[in-house]
């Protein structure tokens, strides 16, 4: 999503590849480079100050998310639950973006 978002604006910056959000945020932190990442997975880092939002003229596209679980077998109780979560109503009040 970042390259294709990069790409259509006509950006081609010097990439590095880290294998998680975590990995991604410790670089951001350290002053490595930006990076396009859902607010929740930098809520804490954005409260404590450690990173900070940029203001894009074009945002980037919203993102499908998908729920997977196994096919076959019994659901276990914890996976029933988080999947009741997920579709519910208070899961999606929790994802709305702040007002700016």
């Amino acid at each position: 999503m970042v390259e294709d978002y990069l790409a259509e604006h006509g950006l081609a910056p010097v990439a590095l590849t880290l294998g998680s959000n975590g990995a991604i945020k410790h670089a951001a932190c350290a002053g490595l480079g930006v990076s396009l990442q859902s607010r929740l997975a930098v809520n804490t880092e954005l409260e404590q100050g450690q990173l900070a939002t940029l203001a894009l003229r074009d945002p980037p596209p919203a993102r499908q998310w998908y729920v997977i679980q196994v096919a076959t077998g019994p659901v276990r109780e914890a996976t029933a639950a988080f999947l009741s979560f997920v579709t519910s109503p208070a899961a999606h009040d929790a994802l709305a973006v702040p007002a700016a």
